[in-house]
């Protein structure tokens, strides 16, 4: 009996500390007042929908205006770069206008020559033999000559008895008593020429009228 009275002593001893541990625990554990409520209540009531509604919409208006912006620039850009490759086009075919001008214009003057040389080709015609060197010699430049025009895209019209076009002939006469159709062409008086197609200069000719 005297053992068991101590045992049950400390227990009892040690069931009121675990008591007082436990209350002071409690004690020391922050408590919501009723100030904190009111002032979580305050918090709440001070988000309105409507504000936030309203800043939704101010966020949403300026990403709207960055899109437009950026399409703007985007326009811009791509406007831009149309005309940057317009204006390589056109002075691309500036450049080859001038070309081909100043190439019509050298070729122009060269035609002058032309007619020089045929001229005296026809003066050796029935001319005598003493002579048939010196025509060899000369069909010989004339031959090279026209061959250099051609490599250029330079050709001679060949209009003799072909009908008169406008777009490649001038009338310089007319002959009634060939007995040819009408608008034949009789004669060349001086050739005509085109460069790729294109008329250098018409050929002026004679044609026939009944």
């Amino acid at each position: 009996m005297e053992d068991r009275i101590p045992r049950s002593t400390e227990n009892k001893s040690e069931f009121y500390d675990i008591d007082n541990q436990i209350k002071e625990s409690e004690s020391t554990t922050p408590q919501p007042t009723s100030s904190d409520v009111t002032n979580s209540n305050q918090t709440l009531e001070k988000v309105d929908p409507h504000d936030l509604e309203e800043t939704v919409e101010k966020l949403r208006s300026k990403l709207e205006e960055k899109e437009e912006q950026n399409q703007k620039n985007k326009d811009r850009y791509l406007r831009a770069l149309a005309d940057y490759e317009n204006l390589e086009k056109r002075t691309n075919a500036e450049r080859s206008r001038l070309l081909k001008n100043a190439t019509s214009n050298l070729i122009i003057k060269l035609l002058d020559f032309a007619d020089t040389l045929e001229k005296a080709r026809d003066s050796f015609v029935d001319s005598g033999n003493e002579q048939e060197v010196l025509k060899d010699g000369f069909l010989a430049v004339e031959k090279h000559f026209l061959a250099i025009l051609k490599n250029e895209g330079v050709e001679k019209l060949n209009s003799l008895g072909t009908p008169f076009d406008p777009n490649f002939h001038e009338v310089v006469s007319v002959r009634t008593d060939s007995g040819e159709e009408d608008n034949v062409i009789l004669e060349e008086v001086q050739a005509g020429y085109i460069l790729n197609s294109s008329l250098l200069r018409p050929s002026k000719v004679i044609i026939a009228k009944k």
